[in-house]
């Protein structure tokens, strides 16, 4: 799991040199940057998982 660099740049609209630079030159920032592409990427997969447990206790309780 992770998102690319090049794919950061992309959704900021930025050149991945910008972000490469950024890496090199800014390490705090960039690594922001990267802590919140992750951070979103997590809780949109705790999101379905929270979605699959809701529907396999929706289809336990329909089978009792």
């Amino acid at each position: 799991m992770g998102i690319s660099d090049r794919e950061i740049a992309r959704r900021l609209e930025l050149r991945p040199a910008t972000l490469n630079e950024w890496k090199k030159t800014r390490t705090k920032l960039y690594q922001h940057v990267v802590d919140g592409f992750t951070c979103k990427e997590l809780m949109e997969s705790m999101e379905t998982n929270v979605d699959e447990i809701k529907e396999a206790i929706r289809h336990y309780k329909q089978d009792r």
